[in-house]
């Protein structure tokens, strides 16, 4: 089932997948690909570089102080951990109080040997009392986007003072009972001071797809451990250059498991364009892949976009009407409103995409942006600030080379064998009506398209980071969002 869930401002929105026949859409402009290359099965997966997803779950639950379930069967190995020596898998963990009894962990995985090789792992979970988070079936692993972070994308009221501090997707979905866990990737640790980048020239799309894959085998293991069962997770990916792809070649690389060495249940890919039949945007992307793939060439395997963006939100914060270091006319305030909502001009998309919904000057015929439409400015720039200033050259080349005609990699290859759920979220503001395009080359015969509008004018529609950002972004994004999970939980293995 193929349904289309648009809605504008002002239309009610009830969303019932179980009761409804809702109404089906025929997407066209998709042709698969003939070629067929077998993936890169040799990838270390969730086991052998000493990442034993069910041992680091044991660490998780020892560092936490979680009790295990009587009635769950633990494995054997758990003894070994009773050494403190054996104890090498999470190197550091913290408990964090949010709002209310909402609670978030989190812990930094090692998962590989080298010195970089480590993720950060994040629940978030509504607690009964202290340490003591509660018993759920519903439960979530949320993958951000590039340039960000969990915290950004997801906790966005947390990390600031400035905006209410319930304010984020996670909390949202904690206190309606999902277990909420998520992962910020290894270049997400690379300390800001680094100036050697070596070891990021083969992170790639695989790379983060095996993380993405240690961290859900963690999580689930951990999630079995204290009675909450070890199904499959909904996978909630965020980005086009991010957590969507990434979700999309995980999935991929899924088809080629057993079904019992699978993680991902079904999954909601927002703005997750993975692929697109729209010319304009094909070139854009080829052009980005040349882009990245010049500086490859050249031995740049870092590429430093988050690094500009948080200054550019420090220096808006810090010091409003100073002069912009990076754009010449404006002020720093100018600067970042510039970027976050007339995104299209200094990235030259195609078409007027853009972060986040803006209002824009009369006086300069509409076309300098003063302030933001959907989202609260101090919010968003106290969450931009945070972001992380690196990200791998070779994973931005991939992301982009996979859009692209011509260049074969192995992270699409079987799409068409994907059939778990997927709740395709996009915006009217950011790629709009792209994500269709990716969806109709699955497999699954339970696709929803989520496209949220409100207003006719693309250049003043919600974007991207409204969704996480937005005031209205629990009703318009994360209560539908709800729904389905909730729809899907009784059916996920």
């Amino acid at each position: 089932m193929k349904t289309n869930l648009g809605f504008r401002a002002g239309t009610a929105f009830l969303l019932c997948l179980l009761s409804v026949i809702l109404l089906v859409v025929v997407l066209e402009g998709c042709s698969r690909d003939e070629a067929v290359v077998a993936p890169n099965l040799t990838s270390r997966g969730i086991d052998s570089d000493g990442t034993d997803p069910e041992l680091a779950a044991g660490e998780v639950m020892l560092a936490s102080g979680w009790e295990y379930d009587q009635e769950v069967e633990l494995p054997a190995k758990l003894e070994f951990l009773g050494d403190t020596v054996a104890r090498s898998r999470i190197i550091d963990w913290e408990r964090e109080p949010l709002v209310n009894n909402i609670v978030r962990y989190s812990y930094v995985l090692r998962v590989g040997p080298g010195e970089y090789d480590k993720v950060r792992l994040h629940r978030v979970v509504k607690e009964i009392k202290p340490y003591r988070p509660i018993r759920t079936r519903k439960a979530v692993f949320a993958l951000h986007g590039v340039p960000g972070n969990f915290n950004q994308w997801f906790l966005i009221g947390a990390v600031g003072p400035s905006g209410p501090p319930n304010h984020g997707m996670a909390i949202y979905l904690a206190e309606n009972d999902v277990d909420v866990w998520g992962i910020d990737q290894a270049y997400n640790l690379v300390p800001p001071e680094t100036t050697d980048f070596s070891f990021m020239a083969n992170w790639g799309i695989q790379f983060d797809v095996d993380n993405l894959r240690t961290g859900m085998a963690v999580a689930r293991k951990t999630r079995q451990y204290t009675g909450n069962g070890g199904g499959k997770m909904t996978l909630i990916g965020l980005g086009h250059n991010g957590g969507g792809v990434t979700g999309y070649a995980a999935l991929n690389h899924e088809t080629q498991l057993p079904r019992h060495s699978r993680h991902i249940g079904a999954f909601i890919p927002i703005a997750g364009i993975f692929k697109t039949d729209n010319r304009d945007w094909t070139d854009y992307f080829c052009a980005k892949a040349q882009d990245y793939a010049a500086m490859l060439d050249a031995g740049i395997y870092e590429d430093a976009q988050g690094k500009m963006f948080a200054t550019m939100a420090s220096l808006a914060i810090s010091n409003p009407d100073g002069d912009s270091p990076f754009m010449a006319g404006f002020t720093n305030r100018e600067a970042i409103l510039f970027v976050a909502a007339k995104t299209w001009a200094p990235l030259q998309f195609p078409d007027e995409s853009h972060y986040l919904g803006g209002i824009f000057d009369p006086l300069s015929d509409n076309t300098v942006p003063v302030d933001l439409r959907y989202t609260d400015t101090a919010m968003s720039l106290e969450g931009t600030r945070q972001i992380d200033p690196y990200a791998p050259v070779r994973f931005k080349y991939e992301i982009e080379a996979l859009k692209c005609d011509g260049i074969d990699l192995p992270f699409d290859d079987y799409l068409g064998k994907i059939t778990v759920p997927v709740l395709a979220v996009g915006f009217g503001g950011y790629l709009c009506d792209q994500c269709e395009c990716t969806t109709c080359l699955l497999g699954s015969r339970d696709v929803t398209i989520m496209e949220v509008s409100l207003e006719d004018d693309l250049m003043i529609d919600v974007g991207i980071l409204d969704f996480s950002h937005g005031r209205k972004a629990p009703t318009l994004f994360w209560q539908p969002m709800l729904e389905w999970i909730k729809a899907q939980d009784c059916l996920l293995p």
